[in-house]
């Protein structure tokens, strides 16, 4: 069994440190604000979080981007080329078509390096929802899990971290009526 790369995305809500502890990488989708385009850092090396989320609360239009093909191309290769395997974990496909685009790119590199294993899983969540799959995988990894297994182990558990606020502001509920009831869950 190759050694294998966890990679999340912009979406996952890990931390630094949590990053760090758990040997997880990540791609960078990005955001567009008052007609400017910032890397969706999970660092907030652009914008501050605190102007992120002020200007939220003050109204203003936030929309985000998909990973780009060419930001999954360069992390893909990169991995493959040192001799692992990788296993990304990606933003649900209901919110974002990253996975979609993961799914193309790693077909090709898998093309041209043969010996190379690209897995995709849709979490079929996002935020600290996606974060903990991340985790477990990690935890997983450690125990020797096969990136194969893990991927359907991943499958299996789903945690949301949305709020109702969120889920409104990103135009996925049809209003507040529809989603006042909703509770997060964990599965």
């Amino acid at each position: 069994m190759r050694d294998y790369i966890i990679l999340g995305d912009s979406t996952c809500d890990l931390n630094k440190d949590l990053r760090k502890e758990y040997g997880i990488e990540y791609v960078q989708m990005k955001y567009v604000l008052d007609d400017r385009e910032y890397a969706a850092s999970l660092d907030w090396e652009e914008l501050g979080v605190h102007e992120f989320y002020n200007a939220m609360r003050e109204g203003k239009r936030i929309t985000t981007t998909q990973v780009p093909a060419e930001t999954f191309l360069k992390a893909f290769s990169d991995y493959v080329k040192e001799g692992k395997d990788v296993l990304y974990i990606g933003c649900s496909s209901a919110l974002s078509g990253s996975v979609n685009t993961a799914l193309i790119v790693a077909k090709e590199v898998m093309e041209i390096y043969k010996e190379a294993k690209i897995i995709c899983v849709d979490a079929l969540n996002s935020s600290f929802g996606q974060g903990i799959q991340l985790i477990m995988a990690s935890k997983r990894r450690i125990q020797c899990i096969h990136a194969d297994d893990l991927s359907l182990f991943i499958n299996f558990h789903h945690f949301s971290g949305y709020d109702h606020f969120r889920i409104h502001r990103s135009g996925k509920g049809r209003g507040t009526d529809d989603i006042k009831d909703v509770l997060p869950f964990f599965h």
